[in-house]
Parts: structure tokens; sequence; C-alpha cells
């Protein structure tokens, strides 16, 4: 009975050590990727994004809307007719870089310079992106619109920030392309232009919001019931108008 009884305990201890040294030698599969998610969202740019409260203030309205299992932080640092080359000379701004880890960040360059001076922008939208604390932000391009007076000006704006955008790894939201399909619409109702003809009115803040939400969270903004205040038949054309923009970009 005294040999039965070590065998079972001998057996029993060796089935446990066996147990816990497996346990102790499986590792995390280093192929599986956490799904990303833009907690930490921050604009940088000038009046452009600052206008009408701010395009964080309605990229917030329609997160808060979306059913994130996150509640996003979402924020700006914006300086009256900036370029990013003022940006990376700004102590507030490269402090406000170094605040937290931010997932994404969006460049808005100049209108004027991104327009006339495409070199002195892509060389600041590359030293900003060297600016960046971590090289796990997301980076994405704020292509802004052509003046009201000026449509012409769109064409080297799109090639401004297109030639940048692989040189930053960033990705290009053309939210100029959403106002040039929305000015040729016939049936439009909507002024994307506040009174000056450079600004966005709130019906161009919210497209613009409208397409940083697809873009950023990957989310048809159609399906979000967020309107800014805006009434429902303009706020749902906006919306459709910022998806199918987007939605052809990509393609």
């Amino acid at each position: 009975m005294k040999w039965f009884s070590f065998l079972v305990l001998f057996f029993l201890v060796l089935s446990l050590g066996c147990s816990q040294s497996a346990k102790d030698t499986t590792l995390p599969d280093p192929d599986t990727e956490t799904e990303f998610q833009a907690k930490n969202v921050l604009f940088i740019g000038n009046s452009h994004t600052n206008y009408n409260l701010g395009i964080d203030h309605y990229l917030k309205g329609f997160t808060s809307q979306a059913g994130l299992d996150f509640s996003p932080t979402i924020e700006k640092i914006t300086m009256d007719g900036a370029s990013m080359q003022d940006h990376l000379e700004n102590a507030n701004t490269l402090a406000k870089l170094n605040e937290k880890d931010w997932d994404v960040v969006i460049f808005q360059e100049n209108t004027t310079v991104a327009s006339e001076q495409s070199t002195e922008a892509i060389t600041s939208l590359q030293e900003m992106k060297f600016a960046l604390p971590g090289n796990k932000t997301k980076i994405y391009l704020f292509m802004t619109w052509a003046y009201k007076d000026e449509p012409s000006m769109l064409t080297n704006i799109r090639a401004t920030y297109e030639q940048a955008a692989p040189l930053v790894s960033g990705t290009v939201v053309p939210i100029g392309l959403a106002f040039k399909e929305i000015a040729d619409d016939p049936t439009s109702e909507v002024t994307l232009y506040n009174a000056d003809g450079i600004h966005p009115s709130v019906e161009g803040s919210y497209l613009s919001a409208a397409m940083f939400y697809a873009a950023i969270y990957e989310k048809d903004p159609v399906l979000n019931s967020y309107s800014a205040g805006i009434e429902t038949t303009n706020a749902t054309y906006l919306k459709e108008k910022a998806n199918e923009v987007w939605m052809a970009y990509l393609n």
C-alpha cells in the first residue's frame, strides 16, 4: 500500500509539473495584432480647421453617436493663417505633440502655401512627421478646398498633398474634392463657404468632419444620426457626398 500511495503521489506531482510547465512556456503569437483604435486624435492647422467651433467639434459629434466601445479624445491646435512651418517653430504646437501618445494626427497645410509653394509645403509636412514623438501615430493629410473664386487652386493643392502622402506614410482625406463635387452639383442647395469665400460655413465644417469620420473610424457617416443642427435633408446630402467622395478616392 505504501508503494501504491507513493506512485499515486509521484504521478500527481509529475502531472501538475507538466501542466505548469506547459502553461509557463506558452508565448503570445507575435503575428496577432491588436485592433487599432483612434482614441487620441489631434488636428494641427489654421482657421480652416478651427472655424465654426472647429472640425474636431463636429467629429466629436459623429463619434458620440457611433456606438464606439471607447470615448475618443479629439483635440486641435490651430493658429490663424499658420503654415506647417509656423507650427514647427511654435513651442505650443511641439508641446502639444509631446503631450500624449496620439493615435492619429491630422496635418492641414496653409491653402495658399499648398497651392503656390508645393516644395516648401512637402518639406514642412515631412519635418512635422519627424516631430512626432513616436512612430505608431497614423498621419492623415487634410486636403483643403480651393477658394470659392479661385477654383483652379485645387489642382496644385491636390498635387501637393498626394506627393507628400507617401513621404510621410500618410493618408490624404480629399475634402477639397468633396467641395468641388458639391459646387458642381446643379441640384445642391448647400453653401459650403463662409461669406468671405475662403473659410467654411457650418455645412463645410460638418462635411469635413463627416469625411474624417469615414476615413479614421472606417464608418459610413450616412448611418450616423448626428446632424449638428443642420436641416435633415441637407445633413443627409452632405453625409452621402462625404462617403461617396471618400470611397471613390480610395478606389
